[in-house]
């Protein structure tokens, strides 16, 4: 009889601990629910050179901090090279970088003029296939992205005129016109008398240009531009 209750009590405390176990094992279950990074609920890391402010990736590490292959700029990460130079790239799509490289991918068209791609078809702002702008001087004109001399001659009322002429006998006379009609009488090869050509603006509201190339009998060529 005394063995049978040992028994009893034996099997009682048995069943009682694992029921204490399994409520335990519950417990826990429940608590690894309720925590949000037991399901991987973290936050994404923020971009290279920006920190977490309020719950948003918005805020910019100070210029220089060190970044991945470079350091932060304007909350950029901008590579340095191999001597340490770091790309001055800020707010540029072209020229550049002070590391003597380029900034951005370029201009198309038109030039470079402090980093910003313009047209480039003025004496101030003057180029064609996206290199750095170019300042014409005063003696020359912008009238295709490119820095001539201009053409001698006058303007009036929409009509210009220049007169060409050459010692060693003018032997061609070519002349490339925008918004212009262009006209010169027909002169014969090796002549050294006077030829004048002249360029009519089309529409009157707008910039005509014209750009002149002759060339002389001993195979020299002479390039002139007009914008009018």
């Amino acid at each position: 009889m005394h063995a049978n209750r040992l028994d009893t009590l034996a099997r009682s405390l048995t069943t009682a601990g694992s029921r204490r176990t399994l409520l335990g094992s519950a417990f826990v279950g429940v608590l690894a629910v309720l925590r949000p990074d037991s399901i991987g609920a973290k936050k994404k890391p923020c971009p290279p050179c920006k920190k977490r402010k309020k719950g948003k990736c918005k805020k910019k590490l100070p210029d220089g901090t060190p970044c991945k292959g470079g350091s932060c700029d304007s909350g950029r990460c901008l590579a340095v090279t191999a001597t340490g130079c770091v790309a001055q790239c800020s707010g540029k799509v072209c020229g550049p970088d002070g590391c003597g490289g380029q900034c951005g991918p370029g201009c198309g068209t038109g030039c470079c003029n402090g980093g910003t791609c313009v047209a480039g078809n003025t004496e101030a702002r003057c180029g064609l296939h996206g290199e750095i702008c170019q300042a014409c001087d005063a003696d020359a004109s912008c009238p295709f992205g490119e820095c001539v001399r201009t053409c001698p001659g006058f303007v009036e009322s929409g009509v210009f005129s220049t007169f060409i002429s050459d010692p060693d006998g003018l032997d061609s006379i070519d002349v490339w016109l925008v918004n212009a009609d262009g006209s010169f009488p027909g002169f014969t090869p090796g002549t050294k008398a006077v030829v004048t050509v002249t360029a009519t603006k089309i529409d009157r509201s707008k910039d005509a240009v014209a750009l002149l190339t002759t060339g002389d009998s001993l195979g020299n060529s002479f390039h002139c531009g007009i914008r009018f």
